[in-house]
């Protein structure tokens, strides 16, 4: 059975060296075999061993899913044993902080207070700077609306100009092409108004004594 492993090992390594199976099909599998079925758990450290310092080893679900096996067979230490080294590790994809989650998890259900203390020292400084991070990256596309807002405030057309005025002021007066409108226009304007009502008011007093 161990040579059937190697083989489909060596096999996909030569002919798909560049591919990477983050569902860990191969090395999980044959690992399982190893520990859960026939409970050599040093063969099945040393399938884990080979797989991370491949490729595989930049992913934090790997290292996560040997840990997972290592609890699974209730080897506390050892698990915590890969947290410990992993962590010192860069992952791809924010890994690190994926794993520093997963580490406290751990240790307030399996660990001590001690050790979720201990714990709590390393990881914390990593998990509230990508808290700040994400604080900030929050925020960046609110201010880029803004910015953008007050950049077209500044260029709007006289046609937006005009239209905004007659929303907004009902003494507003569109003036015809070519026509000039006087300061007194319309004052003038709303005394002649006020006039001529005057004078239909005479008009309709005085026509009964005629």
């Amino acid at each position: 059975l161990r040579s059937w492993f190697a083989r489909a090992r060596d096999t996909m390594s030569q002919y798909f060296g560049d591919a990477v199976d983050r569902s860990l099909r191969l090395p999980g599998y044959w690992a399982h075999v190893e520990g859960l079925v026939l409970g050599d758990l040093a063969a099945m450290r040393a399938v884990w061993e080979e797989t991370v310092k491949g490729p595989l080893g930049r992913y934090c679900e790997t290292w996560l899913a040997w840990v997972t096996m290592e609890r699974a067979l209730r080897q506390l230490a050892p698990a915590r044993a890969l947290f410990r080294r992993a962590y010192s590790r860069k992952y791809e994809e924010g890994g690190q902080v994926t794993l520093a989650y997963e580490w406290l998890k751990f240790e307030r259900e399996e660990g001590s207070a001690e050790e979720l203390w201990q714990a709590s020292l390393k990881v914390d400084p990593l998990i509230e700077e990508a808290r700040a991070a994400a604080a900030a990256a929050a925020n960046q596309p609110a201010a880029a609306t803004a910015r953008a807002a007050a950049a077209n405030a500044n260029k709007l057309s006289r046609e937006e100009i005009k239209a905004m005025r007659r929303a907004n002021d009902p003494n507003f007066k569109e003036r015809k092409p070519g026509t000039k409108r006087e300061a007194g226009d319309g004052a003038a304007a709303t005394a002649a108004a006020a006039g001529a009502e005057a004078a239909d008011g005479n008009d309709s007093a005085a026509a009964p004594n005629k």
